[in-house]
């Protein structure tokens, strides 16, 4: 297990009662239907229910071809274990992958999850373990509302304490085109724009108090709630 102190600069407090980030719309965040990697640090201090980490959608709350959710990473309520949820080409449906390994309460951990769209395996990882899933037989699908992404929330959801991540997080990532680790590694403790095919790339290295957050590639991120950086 890897743990990291972050002792340089702040981390991003979201209080589990309303507290998310969000980006607009760009085929940047469209990931649906290519390979990518979703990554983060995260500190969660309540798990007790299930709990939004990393999300794009169209604004509703459920999986539909339509205006539904394209992808969702949380943690599962009392079992710790990072979940992933990729839509599929059915009404309904979706791509569903939860792993046997937990993420650890009051501890920072590297949380990533890599998409190979040609191959049709998921790659969930908690702290550098890696932990795969094929699936052969269904097909991403790509719901057709433009999504926003959102971190600590599904883009739609109403405020909910319920299911809003609560904790710390210090940094998020995505790579569009790239599965980046299907094999155990050592997380990066900052996040670096490597290639042209990074299309997201936050430190939450802002003041302490800031509570306007910057992508190093240049997004738009609206704060909600009391989002805010703490030392």
């Amino acid at each position: 297990m890897v743990q990291k102190s972050f002792t340089r600069f702040g981390k991003a407090f979201f209080d589990g009662n309303g507290d998310y980030l969000s980006v607009p719309y760009s085929t940047d965040i469209s990931l649906n239907g290519d390979s990518f990697t979703v990554e983060g640090w995260v500190y969660p201090t309540n798990m007790s229910t299930d709990r939004r980490l990393f999300s794009t959608g169209g604004g509703v709350v459920g999986f539909n071809l339509t205006t539904g959710i394209h992808l969702l990473i949380q943690t599962i309520a009392t079992t710790y274990k990072l979940s992933v949820n990729l839509k599929d080409t059915t009404a309904s449906g979706n791509i569903q992958f939860t792993t046997t390994a937990a993420l650890t309460l009051n501890a920072w951990n590297h949380v990533s999850v890599s998409v190979n769209n040609t191959s049709k395996i998921i790659y969930a990882s908690i702290s550098g373990v890696v932990e795969s899933y094929s699936f052969p037989t269904q097909t991403a699908g790509i719901p057709s509302t433009n999504p926003t992404f959102e971190i600590g929330n599904i883009p739609g959801e109403v405020v909910n304490s319920n299911f809003d991540y609560t904790g710390n997080m210090k940094g998020v990532r995505i790579t569009k085109g790239r599965a980046r680790y299907t094999a155990n590694f050592t997380p990066d403790e900052y996040f670096q724009i490597d290639g042209a095919d990074v299309k997201l790339c936050m430190n939450f290295a802002e003041a302490i108090g800031a509570t306007t957050f910057i992508d190093e590639t240049g997004k738009t991120v609206t704060t909600f709630g009391n989002t805010i950086i703490v030392a």
